[in-house]
């Protein structure tokens, strides 16, 4: 075993929780196809929303999650509570 997966399914999304690798491996992009891995196994299993865990803007240890593509994801408004696409809200 080289790295796992652990996810929460519900209704309509599923939510990554935790994905790990052995660091031996990071050449490989483990992290990454864990991470793109997630998007199609929800989308296998028919599911609306994917949440992919914590992504923080700026902050250059999250920027794989936006090769999802920028327009694909939204972010909470926390002022708001309206999940608005995040492009708009990087400005």
């Amino acid at each position: 075993l080289v790295g796992a997966s652990f996810s929460d399914e519900g209704a309509e999304s599923t939510a990554a929780i935790l994905n790990f690798y052995d660091p031996d491996y990071s050449p490989q992009s483990l992290g990454i196809w864990l991470y793109a891995e997630g998007i199609r196994r929800a989308q296998a299993a028919g599911k609306r929303w994917h949440y992919p865990g914590y992504v923080a803007t700026r902050y250059p240890k999250f920027d794989y999650k936006l090769g999802a593509g920028i327009r694909y994801l939204e972010g909470l408004d926390a002022a708001t509570g309206v999940w608005l696409p995040l492009a708009q809200m990087l400005g």
